[in-house]
């Protein structure tokens, strides 16, 4: 098991300025679009990928968009989430190299 830390971590443009969604309204307000977070670039990469074990990348995908910021995932995890982020042809290199960046430094997890 391994500890992945920092899922709600903002994405950042080139000047430091967290990523959003876009602008929505709601009934006669406009309202700000979320955060972009390396937890939700991870957790949509495994629901839009391809993968062997469908099942298994859709738990970890919801398993990542329901934490609140850590979560200890088998070892076999981290291969399946790396795999899913790089082969995102949908996310730019911003998203990418923050997801890849979070997944290459999980930590053991304490038993």
């Amino acid at each position: 098991m391994k500890t992945l830390a920092g899922l709600s971590k903002p994405v950042l443009n080139l000047d430091g300025e967290p990523l959003r969604q876009p602008d929505r309204v709601v009934g006669d307000k406009l309202v700000e679009g979320e955060k972009i977070t390396v937890g939700s670039i991870i957790a949509n990469s495994l629901a839009r990928g391809s993968s062997v074990d469908s099942v298994r990348a859709m738990d970890v995908a919801l398993k990542i968009h329901n934490a609140k910021g850590t979560i200890e995932l088998e070892d076999a995890d981290f291969a399946l989430m790396e795999q899913a982020v790089k082969e995102d042809r949908t996310i730019n290199n911003m998203a990418k190299a923050a997801a890849l960046r979070v997944l290459e430094s999980p930590e053991k997890a304490k038993k």
